[in-house]
Parts: structure tokens; sequence; C-alpha cells
């Protein structure tokens, strides 16, 4: 009975520990099928416009917009006042109310050009210009931020960083917009730069402006990407799983042989092309009784003879038997209770 009760609690074990290994393995095909977690993971959609504009205000207060010095979107550093950025940037969303926060960074750059194909950056620093954020969640922002940046100032720090280190250096000043979108989570929904890159070091600089256009974008609550870590994780504890079951199994269907029932089952196994089964049981008082105490000398007995070895199971003993003419020659194994 109580063999039976650790059966059937092995059994409900292995029950439960097949429900968390099927648990398991429709975790990892959730996790790895990006197509059903970008549909489950869908919130919204929204639109992005930006636009950025500049004026170069020259010295003794005159300014130009176009290109008044003969080469596209250049100017002469020298008459160079400052140059004021107008960021115009609108977010538009469908159903999903997000809150901004957005900086202008002015990024100064120094590289040291080894070769024609490859140089070092010697020098990198960023200047926060504004950093600011929208009160409240909102479905329809706009921004219109500007910034002026004084040309002569960035180009100063690159002209003392070229002076120190006696290398000719190339400048670059990139002035961006950066616009991060959260949710009402306080979680991050995306990044978005829109920036104007501006050379230094040179008498004439050129202006490059990284113009975009409207692009419509979804807002997923899911990062959809596949997470290694997370699936190395579930790996290894379905692993565990396996080898929990295996145990259980082997412990549920496990036979519980007692010494003499172990013995019996390997006699019949070796020796089984000398053994014949029979169904009646020899009636013992026909012949006079040898009782062999090992069963290999039963067997020499019956190989001696060329004869074969008779085997009557009873349920309380297995008994082996060797006749030759009115001797029966008996080899018993008893068991201790019957099966």
């Amino acid at each position: 009975m109580k063999s039976n009760s650790k059966k059937i609690i092995s059994l409900f074990l292995f029950i439960v520990d097949m429900f968390f290994l099927y648990f398991a393995f429709v975790l990892i095909f959730k996790h790895v099928n990006l197509e059903n977690r970008k549909y489950n993971a869908y919130e919204s959609s929204y639109s992005e416009i930006s636009k950025v504009t500049y004026q170069v205000n020259m010295l003794e207060n005159d300014f130009i917009t176009k290109e008044e010095f003969g080469s596209s979107s250049s100017y002469i550093m020298k008459y160079t006042d400052d140059i004021l950025f107008d960021f115009y940037y609108v977010y538009t969303g469908t159903n999903k109310p997000i809150k901004l926060k957005y900086s202008i960074v002015a990024n100064v750059t120094g590289d040291y050009k080894r070769s024609t194909n490859a140089s070092d950056e010697i020098y990198n620093k960023k200047f926060v210009l504004l950093e600011e954020e929208t009160n409240d969640y909102q479905a329809l922002i706009q921004l219109n931020k500007k910034a002026k940046i004084n040309i002569q100032e960035y180009n100063n720090i690159l002209k003392d960083l070229q002076q120190d280190l006696k290398i000719p250096l190339i400048g670059n000043l990139k002035v961006y917009l950066q616009v991060d979108l959260y949710d009402q989570n306080n979680n991050m929904i995306d990044t978005y730069l829109q920036d104007v890159n501006v050379t230094l070091l040179q008498e004439v600089y050129s202006i490059q402006i990284t113009n975009n256009d409207q692009t419509l974008k979804n807002f997923y609550s899911d990062d959809l990407k596949i997470n290694y870590f997370y699936l190395i994780g579930l790996g290894l504890g379905i692993s565990i799983l396996i080898i929990f079951g295996i145990l259980l199994m082997r412990l549920i269907f496990k036979s519980k042989l007692s010494k003499e029932e172990k013995e019996i089952k390997k006699i019949i196994k070796v020796y089984d092309d000398y053994i014949v089964n029979i169904h009646d049981k020899i009636i013992e008082k026909n012949y006079k009784v040898i009782i062999i105490k090992e069963f290999k000398e039963l067997l020499t007995l019956a190989n001696n003879n060329l004869t074969t070895i008779l085997y009557y199971d009873n349920k309380k003993s297995a008994l082996f038997y060797v006749i030759l003419d009115k001797y029966l020659y008996k080899y018993e194994i008893k068991l201790e209770k019957s099966r």
C-alpha cells in the first residue's frame, strides 16, 4: 500500500512537471514569434514631421540665408558673427497621448587625419543648450525651438587644441534637436534626431541639414527583440524539468524486486536455452527427491546427462528440477511473500 502511495504521488508530480514543461515551451514559442508579439503589443501609431532652417548673421549686423559666396550653403568664417537655427517638430498620435523630453545639443568633434581614408577622433564634447519636457501627456505636440550658435566660440576650442597637440585637425560642429517620446507608464517609445552639421577650422565652412519628411510609425508596448538571456534561462529551466520528469518516470515504473526475485529473473535470462517452463506441478512423492543448494550444480547435472531443467512457478517459490530415472533433483528459491 505504501509503495502504491509513492507511485501515486510520483505520478502527480510528473503530471505537474509536464504542465510546467509545456508552459515553458509555450513561453519560448511566443517570445521568438515576433509577428505574434507585434500583433499583441500594438498600441498606437503616430507620425512625425520635422524641419530646420537657419540664418547666418554676418558681422556689422549683416545677415545672409542664401548662397551669396558662390558655393552651395558655404560661408566665409571670418565674416560670420553667429548662426540662428530654428528647429520645428510636430508629433501627431492616433489615440495614445505621450510626453516629450527634448534638448538642443552642440557637439564639437576634432579628428586627426592619418591617411586619405583613415582618421582618429581626438576631441568630442557635447554642450547642452536647451533641455525641457512637456508638462502633460498629449496626442498632438508642436515644438519650435531656436539655438543661437557662435561659430568662433566653438572654433576657438579646436584652435587651442590644435596648438597644444601640434597636429592639424578636422573640425565639425553638429547641432541637433533630440526628442525622446515616453508613454504614460514613463517607458521610452522612441528617440528622434534632427541635426545640422557645420565644418570648423576652415576659412569657408558649409552647412548640411538632415531633413526628414513626414514619417508614420507604430507604437508597441513590446521592444520586439529576442532576449537571448531570457531564452537561455528558459532553456535551463526546461532541462531541469526534463531531468526531473525522467527521474519521476523511473521512480513510477521502477520494479522493486526482492533479492530472490532478482535471482530468479537472472537465472531465466542467462540460462533460458537450458530451461523448460512447465504448467503442472511435479508430484514429488513419485520420486526420490534430492535437494540441490546451488543452481550451477543443477546446471552441471543437466549438461552431463544431456537433459533439460524444468521450471515451475507456484507463486510462493521458484522450483527448478532435473529428472533422472526415479531421482528428482530440486533447486528451490523461496519467496518471502507471494506475488
